[in-house]
């Protein structure tokens, strides 16, 4: 069996540590059932 280790991974004992917990940086949208203005527009043409 294959195993990653990387530098932190286990402590100065060879326990094991905590992985780093990072929140990323997402962004919320907000979305509208709406068509766009410019569509309603057109829709009035016909």
């Amino acid at each position: 069996m294959t195993e990653l280790i990387w530098q932190g991974k286990y402590d100065e004992n060879g326990k094991r540590t905590a992985p780093l917990r990072v929140s990323p940086p997402f962004q919320i949208m907000e979305t509208i059932d709406e068509p766009p203005i410019e569509y309603r527009s057109m829709l009035r043409l016909y």
